[in-house]
């Protein structure tokens, strides 16, 4: 019975140790990528800086840290934009040009493939179990205050009204809000959101239509059966969903 014990640990310690493949794709299947050499000791990140805020439209972005040699990108839709990021400077961002799913985030050195693309199921039972709460913060000074933040009640007991302005990475598009009372934000973890953004989900807060003031909209697309998303086409930004049984509301 010993000697079963120490052989069973072995076998079990040389699984952990054993490299494993990550595999993703986009939301529209044109783009495939293999990730190569994954184990313990790869790196996952959490960037909080605003300008991956703004690519991923979510309020981190989380990637898996790779050499560029262990990441094999497949299909004829890759779009890149040159971009930045505080944490490691000038980088190249990734997505589809197809259905504008984030992708990876690269530099001289590394490649950051995107998390949200991965496919769950690739991912070793004990690597889920690992990064679920083992993951780098980068620029956590920088972090999105409403992550973290509570409204703040008037005597009324309803929050304060407030302006929020938005925009995609590259700027093009960008957007007003005048909250009378803001009180709802809700995360939405579906696989179309987490491939569109790249992160682990994305933040959805629900405005009247009439509210919603643009300083030059981008075109609706059809992302589902049942809703459209404004797309900045230059930069690959997913900026709200529009229901189409719910057309009076934006959720951004």
């Amino acid at each position: 019975r010993l000697l079963f014990l120490l052989l069973w640990h072995l076998c079990a310690s040389l699984a952990l140790s054993m490299p494993s493949t990550l595999k993703g794709f986009c939301a529209c299947g044109s783009m495939q990528l293999n990730v190569n050499n994954i184990s313990t000791d790869t790196q996952v990140v959490d960037c909080h800086c605003p300008n991956c805020r703004k690519h991923h439209v979510s309020a981190f972005s989380t990637f898996v840290v790779c050499d560029k040699e262990s990441v094999a990108i497949h299909g004829d839709s890759l779009e890149s934009m040159q971009h930045s990021c505080s944490e490691i400077g000038e980088v190249e961002r990734l997505f589809c040009k197809n259905c504008f799913s984030k992708i990876a985030t690269r530099n001289n050195d590394k490649t950051m493939v995107c998390m949200g693309l991965i496919k769950d199921e690739s991912i070793p039972k004990h690597l889920k179990t690992k990064w679920k709460k083992d993951r780098t913060n980068w620029q956590p000074d920088l972090a999105a205050k409403w992550t973290r933040a509570r409204p703040r009640l008037t005597r009324h007991g309803l929050p304060p009204s407030t302006t929020v302005t938005g925009s995609c990475a590259c700027g093009q598009c960008a957007y007003e809000i005048p909250f009378e009372h803001p009180m709802e934000l809700q995360h939405c973890y579906c696989k179309l959101c987490r491939q569109l953004s790249g992160s682990a989900f994305q933040t959805w807060v629900p405005v009247d239509h009439d509210d919603m003031i643009w300083r030059n909209e981008p075109p609706l697309v059809r992302t589902t059966d049942h809703g459209q998303r404004h797309v900045c086409h230059s930069c690959g930004g997913v900026l709200t969903i529009v229901y189409d049984d719910d057309p009076d509301f934006v959720w951004p």
